[in-house]
């Protein structure tokens, strides 16, 4: 078990939804804390709230110059973070025929590019130190091909596929690599979901599941269990059999 007290976590993505609990729920932990996210004031708010032990460093994750000077002080400094997780993301539904050129460009340019900017900034500097973790927030939504899940499904899976690339570059280096593959969560990004979420989960209990599995030792951090069972069934499943079940699945909720 990964002991979660005393280590620094840097979250970036900490303002609001998952990662705002997920700073709750470490703190709780006795975790230190570096908070990332482009809102100073509601950064502000958080550090004030918690207390000891939480610092803030506000930042635009598709800024490359911001991030690589914040890697550089945060992983080589004198206190350097233990953990590095990547919360930030942007989501909007939208059919493909109908697809916002700006929100596309928007969404590939958080949820992926600057992931990928991240790992090549965080990687080599935690490598060299012999030690570390990089942790990527992605979605059960990235195991398959959903109706109105994209662009926001692509990103996702590729930062599955980033994760796994990662995860086998990193063997030996002593950098430790983790995946998390929420479902529905209640958050103002899940709130412009036009249907039925199932087994939709309050931020704090994803927070909560995030935590036990970074105390773990898996590479995968996927809830809830029903949800991500039967998104893992699907991945499986033919492609006749995964189509036919999906649309049976749309016309009855229809």
């Amino acid at each position: 078990m990964t002991q979660i007290a005393g280590r620094t976590y840097w979250i970036l993505g900490a303002s609001q939804g998952i990662g705002h609990a997920l700073a709750k729920a470490l703190h709780a932990r006795g975790a230190q804390l570096v908070l990332s996210a482009r809102d100073k004031p509601a950064l502000q708010q958080i550090a004030y709230d918690l207390g000891n032990g939480c610092r803030i460093w506000p930042l635009d994750v598709t800024d490359q110059q911001a991030l690589t000077q914040a890697c550089t002080e945060l992983l080589q400094g004198e206190q350097p973070v233990d953990s590095v997780i990547f919360m930030a993301a942007l989501y909007q539904p939208m059919a493909l025929d109908q697809l916002a050129h700006d929100q596309v460009e928007q969404m590939l340019r958080v949820n992926l590019g600057a992931a990928f900017d991240l790992v090549a900034q965080a990687f080599p500097l935690l490598k060299a130190r012999g030690n570390g973790q990089v942790v990527l927030c992605a979605s059960l939504s990235a195991y398959r091909g959903l109706p109105l899940a994209q662009p926001y499904a692509a990103t996702k899976a590729a930062m599955v596929s980033l994760a796994e690339s990662l995860y086998l570059e990193a063997r030996g280096t002593g950098v430790d690599v983790r995946v998390v593959n929420p479902g529905f969560v209640r958050t103002r990004l899940t709130a412009k979901n036009p249907f039925a979420m199932p087994a939709l989960i309050e931020p704090d209990e994803a927070a909560r599941r995030i935590v036990e599995g970074l105390a773990g030792r898996r590479f995968e951090i996927r809830f809830p269990r029903r949800l991500a069972l039967g998104m893992q069934l699907l991945a499986l499943l033919p492609y006749p059999l995964y189509f036919l079940l999906v649309r049976k699945l749309l016309v009855k909720r229809g």
